[in-house]
């Protein structure tokens, strides 16, 4: 961890894996509505100014193709 912090000093690439382990986890999730729910939250972060141009537009891309994604759930 040490080494990403030393590599990686605004935390992009951190904010990066983070966003991708959540959307794996919610293509786990068995129940459309739970899902449906659980894709709120990463929709909605990414689009904070805080983080980087990509995880702006991964929150947009989510956002917008959120009943989509829940409906692979069906």
């Amino acid at each position: 961890m040490g080494l990403l912090a030393a590599g990686d000093p605004r935390g992009e690439a951190r904010d990066a894996w983070h966003a991708k382990e959540t959307l794996r986890g919610i293509y786990r999730i068995p129940d459309r509505d739970l899902a449906l729910e659980a894709l709120d939250e990463p929709s909605r972060d990414p689009r904070d100014e805080t983080f980087s141009p990509e995880l702006n537009k991964l929150g947009r891309t989510l956002h917008a193709w959120r009943t989509q994604i829940a409906n692979r759930h069906r």
